[in-house]
């Protein structure tokens, strides 16, 4: 049987993985709607990227505390930072898709720092939690590098 502090960590990744599946189609839908050849290249290796981060997260997830139950788990997942329509990005320009890009990952970090915070938290899923930390950083300063280049 789990403890309170291990049901809180299980809500908190399973918000992050869910968030994640957001990023993944979030980066796919920038990627269709950059102008930017060197964007679009960008925001589908991030999705691939994101996608990664959800395997290997849940993969140990799993291994610690079992198969994890989409229900009840995802109750934040209603309030998404992003982008989720096509239509809400038809028709906007390459500087709007990054700001809202710089947006998304500015909360994953949020969240993932949150995370890390966590007592009893198993070495290997402390470790993937710092890797995407420092992966999303680091991604974040490459995209504001692109949106200043932009908006010169």
């Amino acid at each position: 049987m789990m403890n309170i502090e291990d049901n809180k960590l299980i809500q908190q990744i399973g918000e992050i993985l869910e968030k994640n599946k957001d990023a993944e189609k979030g980066y796919n839908t920038a990627a269709e709607n950059a102008d930017d050849p060197e964007l679009k290249e960008l925001f589908l290796k991030r999705s691939n990227e994101r996608k990664d981060f959800n395997i290997r997260l849940k993969r140990e997830v799993d291994s610690n505390y079992g198969e994890l139950s989409k229900e009840g788990t995802y109750k934040e997942a209603l309030r998404r930072t992003w982008m989720d329509a096509k239509s809400f990005v038809a028709g906007k320009d390459d500087l709007f898709l990054l700001e809202n890009v710089i947006r998304g990952e500015t909360a994953a970090l949020e969240e993932y720092e949150e995370l890390m915070k966590a007592k009893h938290l198993p070495i290997m899923l402390s470790q993937i939690i710092q890797n995407h930390l420092i992966k999303i950083r680091t991604d974040i300063i490459q995209i504001k590098s692109m949106k200043q280049k932009l908006e010169k």
